[in-house]
């Protein structure tokens, strides 16, 4: 079961383990100057490819968006088409002779 406490504890291990990489980087950088350029390279790598990612989801997201409003808006105009149709085009006395009589041939 998990309670509240499990969580903290979780919560507090990842906390450290995060200070501690950090902690631990700066000291082998301070030791080895080739380190520090490496990591910071590294570093702005990932956040160049952090940023293309966004940049990328809201891109594809704005596509969707509209490609789905222009969906949305020939559906629409197809049924205020048809509705529209149906609605001017009540069926006339002639109208439902003629159906009877097919109605019968096909009977």
């Amino acid at each position: 079961m998990n309670t509240l406490t499990d969580h903290r504890t979780h919560e507090v291990r990842l906390l450290t383990g995060v200070i501690t990489a950090i902690c631990a980087t700066a000291c082998a950088t301070s030791v080895l100057p080739g380190l520090e350029d490496l990591i910071t390279r590294a570093l702005i790598l990932g956040a160049v490819l952090v940023a293309l990612g966004v940049l990328a989801r809201l891109a594809l997201r704005s596509v969707r968006e509209r490609r789905e409003d222009r969906e949305d808006a020939l559906i629409a105009a197809i049924w205020r088409a048809e509705h529209a149709a149906s609605h001017v085009a009540l069926p006339t006395a002639a109208d439902r002779a003629s159906d009877v009589a097919w109605l019968r041939e096909v009977a």
